[in-house]
């Protein structure tokens, strides 16, 4: 198409030295949206469209009715809200695989979200046309034109890891391996974990104060339970820690993608409204399978970065703690020796800095 006047004036009188300039000043520019489609023609062609507009990846591009920025629509896109366990599993399953996909927040406010649409893709696929929509929900588009657009719609959190890792085999890390039996053992895995730790971590979160130590005790032997299969059956070397505690050793798989959310969050809870911390009742109890496999999938990168908000400050918070720690216990060392203080009372006190960790380290 050849570019038109308006086009040519507009690119005599930019400056296309840095891209991110040449967007601020597209938006700056009382300019049509003709102007913008183009740009955007001739810069395909050419092959230089990210040169032209940054470093980075292009993100939106104005509608032909407006010149309002949009999200671009790239082929997955992905329902999700924080909050949801679920939800979580597809976003790790995504950044395993490397996915570019557009993540829709339903609780966030997100402009670009629109509900209407939400709704009516979970009616087109969900059995029951009448039912709310929920989350998560993805939606693979496969072919788009001007008049329709083909996609598959899938709503549970289980089957869209699975149609991630068959469509996508090739792509980012492999979640199932090739032996049949390795792919059973996952599966029994899976099974094992929601029968003997999901179900009474579900429990305990609804139970009242006078039920609590039986869903308690209840969840800690399911951890048992869960440690003896990763003894059995899993791959890890205790001499070697750091090679990997997942079920297959190094190797994160679907086991890891289903259960880490709930892991994380029933450490996260337990501590913060039961006061129960799971990870040292686990070392303590003598399963330091279960132990180092909660730990392993706590701080993989894929699990911290599509946890919610609240995880991450969590995080940075028992890191500061630990640091207040070191400290105290330090200073309480050097305080010991010119005082002539019992190092084992301060050190009881020091333990128990982390109710506070915003405080100084004197007034503690």
């Amino acid at each position: 198409t050849q570019p038109s006047r308006q086009f040519e004036k507009f690119v005599e009188g930019a400056d296309w030295g840095d891209g991110d300039d040449v967007a601020l000043r597209w938006r700056e520019t009382p300019a049509k949206p003709r102007v913008w489609r183009d740009f955007m023609t001739v810069c395909c062609e050419a092959g230089e469209v990210e040169v032209l507009l940054g470093r980075r990846q292009v993100d939106w591009v104005p509608a032909s009715n407006s010149s309002k920025p949009q999200v671009e629509q790239l082929p997955i896109v992905f329902w999700c809200t924080q909050k949801c366990p679920f939800s979580h599993r597809v976003h790790v399953a995504l950044l395993e695989k490397e996915l570019r996909f557009t993540k829709l927040d339903v609780a966030s406010g997100d402009p670009a979200f629109n509900m209407e649409q939400f709704q009516g893709l979970y009616s087109l696929a969900s059995p029951d046309p009448s039912a709310p929509a929920k989350v998560p929900m993805l939606e693979h588009r496969l072919e788009e034109s001007e008049d329709e657009v083909r996609s598959t719609v899938l709503l549970d959190s289980y089957q869209i890891v699975m149609y991630l890792e068959r469509t996508f085999p090739r792509t980012g890390a492999s979640l199932l391996p090739r032996n049949p039996a390795q792919r059973e053992l996952i599966q029994a895995f899976i099974e094992c974990f929601e029968a003997h730790v999901q179900a009474p971590y579900f429990r305990l979160r609804k139970a009242s104060d006078a039920d609590a130590i039986k869903y308690t005790a209840e969840l800690l032997g399911g951890l048992s339970v869960l440690n003896q299969f990763l003894l059995v059956y899993g791959s890890w070397n205790e001499r070697r820690p750091k090679a990997g505690a997942f079920l297959n050793g190094s190797d994160f798989t679907l086991a890891e993608v289903i259960t880490a959310p709930i892991t994380l969050r029933m450490v996260v809870m337990c501590q913060q409204y039961r006061s129960i911390d799971l990870l040292k009742a686990t070392e303590r109890m003598g399963n330091h399978r279960v132990h180092a496999w909660m730990l392993q999938i706590m701080n993989r990168p894929s699990v911290v970065k599509s946890a919610p908000d609240w995880y991450r400050f969590t995080q940075a918070r028992r890191e500061l703690v630990g640091m207040k720690q070191r400290e105290t216990k330090f200073s309480l060392r050097k305080y010991a020796k010119v005082k002539s203080v019992p190092f084992v009372l301060r050190s009881v006190r020091c333990f128990n800095i982390d109710k506070d960790a915003s405080a100084d380290t004197d007034s503690q």
